[in-house]
């Protein structure tokens, strides 16, 4: 999948959803920098209570693109010719009427994402609006509305909707905001105004444990990113709403030994080392309230708790081609076959490994061919045997028998409290989309409340933007 292709449409049609595509993520990754009056300003607008808020900075996007805005159209590069459609060049003509430099796009409490932002001159991008969506403007309730823009004393919100709903969701955001803006927390305004191609602020999961609906108790991942040549550079903090650093004690150093069972041929490896200080049960509880679980789910979460309080240690996954196929002939392969190994460790107290591994092996009344001291195996299809057990102290699950004579690389993993690598070869031909070498790496690590990634488009002279655009 890639991110920077999803379309978003609460930003849509500026320059349209491709552009906004390549600058916002699913998690509200954005792009920017801008000047206090009108970053103060905005920030007024965005309640308090947002789950995320981000800035963009179209110039800065456009410029990384290589496009440029003469007159009334976006002029884009021939290798983008492919990517962007006639009526995306048509923007230009809204887009010179914005101040494209302060950009916001937040996401309400109640998921509803919108964006904001100042305009240079009201009438004008009315009139660009019109023109473009071939529909005439209204008023509602003392807002301007065209297509999905909510327009009123010279700004503008962008909105997934159209008509009066469009509307009471302006209205909305603007009535809880009256009780509270992300202008009033330091850590959000701390993060927005750095420098970067992308600057971000997410409430993060831990802030929900701590304190509940307590926004002085709300703990935001902040962060920016960064573009230079063929790759791009992810930074992330957790630090509450006053600006302080974030403490934990729910993670600890990986253990990497436990990557020699590894598949060798493994394109993606992700390793975390956690506590047993982690308040699973809280945890279960948030999750529960924000997505409204129905009685068999609760029961199930409740399980799986049981499960994850027994963790203190490292959980490691790892994914790769089965047999020496290529990355591109493994994800060529139908669904229907089982091409791909994978194994799932998870450092558990031995008392609960016991108890989980009695189940299963009661549930499946004995189905599971011993192997080993502690390791079974259960064919599960004609092409597929799952092996399960305990080994060197871990709770595994995997396509293979486990044995430490596999393994990948200690980097990213070693020192740290969490790491991901990710390598896709010719991603392209993966996806059967030509014969371009380009490949896909992204290295991850994290510490405490400390993070950072790296995406490398590799065996190209593009830039990053413009690589990935073209690559998916």
């Amino acid at each position: 999948m890639c991110y920077l292709c999803v379309r978003t449409k609460p930003i849509i049609e500026m320059t349209k959803r491709n552009f906004f595509a390549a600058a916002v993520a699913a998690l509200l990754l954005v792009l920017s920098f801008s000047s206090c009056s009108n970053s103060n300003k905005l920030l007024e607008t965005i309640p308090s209570s947002a789950r995320a808020v981000a800035r963009i900075n179209l110039m800065t996007v456009g410029n990384e693109l290589g496009m440029k805005l003469e007159g009334d159209e976006v002029v884009v590069p021939a290798a983008l010719q492919p990517v962007f459609g006639n009526d995306d060049k048509k923007m230009g003509a809204m887009l010179k009427e914005v101040d494209a430099e302060n950009i916001y796009a937040f996401m309400m409490d109640n998921s509803e994402p919108l964006a904001v932002f100042a305009l240079k001159s009201e009438s004008g991008f009315i009139a660009a609006a019109e023109k473009i969506s071939g529909k005439k403007a209204e008023t509602v309730d003392g807002y301007t509305v065209i297509d999905d823009y909510v327009i009123k004393d010279g700004i503008a919100w962008g909105v997934p909707v159209i008509g009066p709903r469009a509307v009471e969701m302006v209205k909305e955001a603007q009535r809880k905001a009256a009780n509270g803006s992300m202008n009033d927390i330091e850590a959000v305004t701390d993060a927005l105004d750095d420098d970067g191609l992308m600057n971000f602020a997410v409430q993060s999961p831990a802030g929900f444990v701590a304190g509940g609906k307590d926004e002085t108790k709300t703990v935001w991942t902040t962060g920016k990113l960064t573009a230079k040549g063929n790759a791009l550079h992810l930074t992330a903090k957790a630090v509450n709403a006053d600006g302080s650093d974030y403490k934990t004690d729910y993670l600890q150093n990986i253990n990497t030994s436990v990557l020699q069972y590894a598949p060798k041929s493994s394109m993606l490896v992700a390793a975390m080392g956690l506590t047993d200080k982690i308040p699973w049960s809280a945890v279960s509880d948030v999750f529960s309230q924000v997505y409204a679980l129905n009685a068999t789910q609760t029961a199930q979460m409740g399980m799986a708790v049981s499960m994850l309080q027994s963790l203190d240690g490292t959980v490691m996954a790892a994914v790769g081609p089965r047999g020496g196929l290529t990355a591109a002939r493994a994800l060529a392969a139908s669904a229907d076959d089982m091409v791909w190994d994978f194994i799932v460790m998870a450092h558990l107290k031995q008392d609960k490994m016991d108890q989980i591994l009695g189940l299963v092996n009661g549930i499946t009344a004995g189905g599971g061919q011993s192997v080993g001291p502690s390791l079974w195996k259960m064919p599960v299809s004609s092409d597929l045997t799952v092996y399960y057990g305990a080994v060197d102290g871990y709770l595994t699950v995997a396509s293979f028998e486990p044995k430490p004579d596999g393994g990948v690389g200690v980097q990213p993993f070693e020192g740290h409290d969490a790491g991901l690598s990710v390598d896709v070869p010719d991603v392209k031909a993966a996806l059967g989309r030509g014969k371009d070498p380009m490949g896909l790496k992204i290295v991850a690590s994290g510490d405490g409340n400390e993070g950072e990634m790296t995406l490398t488009v590799e065996n190209t002279d593009k830039k990053v933007l413009v690589a990935l655009l073209t690559m998916f």
